[in-house]
């Protein structure tokens, strides 16, 4: 029984992040596996968010993981289609191996950032390996097909691949619709701007008109905030999940919010999420 765990010698259910029912003997609709590389962020935006929604609609059935199965798991599902996202290191690239060489699955290799070139500043290029370009060209060459998320990063990688399809990203509707936001709630406007860790050479562009400013307007900075510019701001908010997220942002009641990106072919890829949440 597929829902019985492999792992165990009692019979327990087999635990999972999302592991379908289907009470057909027969596939009647496309089994996909999904394999987000995180679970928020863009694990959501890229994968979670629309294997539920394609699911919901009646289009799909299949599995969550977070995790690459094992061989016999891989044989016990029998996906159609694979998603392996974010796959760029080299144990990465084994598993995508191994999965070529035991399931006869669509493998899709989903990407969302150009991660071979990372600006110097970016707190991600901390974690950057070395020729990942050789490993991000063998792994997606061990898959039938590349999603990414602009036309930008489709250019970048081409060559690499001949069937590279562009998916936007877009917003769950549950998450951000019926969201209040005010305007004009302070006697300074309020500017504002939202991210995580990875952007000190975005936010240091601004940098000097943040000091500039600081008397004239509410400096208000959601998830991060690099110290010199903190007795500038003035309000802080740390980062919260993602279900709390877009409440909190619209909490802010920013009169005018700010997305800056400095020159670099990593964010010349980059697509225009931060805006759709703004």
């Amino acid at each position: 029984n597929v829902n019985l765990s492999l792992n165990t010698n009692n019979f327990s259910l087999e635990p999972g992040f999302k592991n379908d029912w289907n009470p057909f003997a027969r596939h009647m609709l496309p089994r996909v596996l999904a394999i987000p590389i995180n679970e928020t962020a863009v694990g959501h935006y890229r994968v979670t968010q629309p294997f539920l929604e394609l699911e919901a609609a009646g289009q799909v059935l299949g599995n969550l993981s977070f995790h690459t199965p094992s061989d016999i798991e891989l044989e016990r599902q029998s996906p159609d289609v694979i998603i392996l996202q974010g796959r760029y290191s080299d144990s990465a690239v084994n598993e995508v191996e191994r999965v070529r060489n035991s399931s006869r699955a669509f493998r899709i290799f989903e990407l969302d950032d150009y991660v071979i070139d990372v600006p110097k500043k970016n707190a991600h290029v901390r974690k950057s390996i070395v020729g990942v370009e050789q490993i991000v060209r063998c792994a997606i060459g061990l898959c039938d097909r590349v999603v990414v998320s602009t036309q930008p990063l489709a250019d970048a990688l081409k060559g690499m691949h001949d069937d590279i399809r562009v998916v936007p990203n877009m917003l769950a509707p549950h998450l951000w619709t019926g969201l209040s936001s005010q305007r004009r709630t302070s006697r300074k406007p309020r500017v504002g701007w939202g991210g995580g860790t990875s952007h000190d050479g975005d936010l240091a562009i601004i940098a000097d008109v943040v000091r500039l400013l600081a008397d004239e307007v509410e400096w208000v900075f959601f998830g991060m905030c690099p110290p010199a510019l903190k007795p500038y701001v003035h309000e802080f908010h740390p980062a919260v999940g993602l279900q709390a997220y877009p409440a909190k942002l619209a909490s802010l009641n920013l009169d005018l919010a700010l997305a800056p990106l400095e020159f670099h072919i990593f964010n010349d890829c980059k697509s225009n999420l931060r805006l759709l949440e703004y």
